[in-house]
């Protein structure tokens, strides 16, 4: 299950429905489609207060992503953790790397995804890794 809140107030259109339905196809892909996740839209602003937060950084960013790995006392299912999106800054991208704003929101779910599932991209190896992964999830998804 993919819980998606929208809290920021940026005036973007989002697809909430199209975002879950994709991301559950790349829990499905990773053999996690028993898994749960929230992905949560967030103004810059609550971006740069969770980055100062969780992470001393205080500055905005695009995504965020919080591991958890608990139970979910409700459904009985693992919950993944929590990504948080901003909305202003996956549209300056979109537009800045030319492609859909629905591409970006959903390069970066998949990116706070893989984050969750311990995929990091400190070295040069890692990011390799993680950014194979990444595109490959992106086809699976998009087709």
């Amino acid at each position: 299950m993919i819980n998606i809140l929208r809290n920021d107030r940026y005036l973007v259109r989002i697809n909430k429905r199209a975002i879950s339905n994709k991301v559950g196809k790349a829990l499905e892909f990773l053999k996690l489609s028993d898994q749960e996740l929230t992905i949560a839209f967030e103004s810059n602003d609550k971006l740069q207060e969770l980055k100062n937060q969780y992470l001393g950084i205080n500055e905005t960013t695009d995504v965020l992503s919080f591991k958890s790995g608990d139970i979910n006392p409700e459904s009985g299912r693992i919950f993944l953790g929590d990504i948080v999106i901003s909305p202003k800054n996956a549209n300056y991208q979109a537009k800045e790397k030319n492609h859909s704003l629905e591409f970006e929101l959903l390069t970066l779910c998949i990116h706070g995804l893989l984050h969750l599932l311990d995929y990091d991209h400190a070295t040069d190896m890692e990011e390799k890794r993680m950014f194979d992964l990444q595109n490959e999830l992106l086809g699976v998804i998009n087709t």
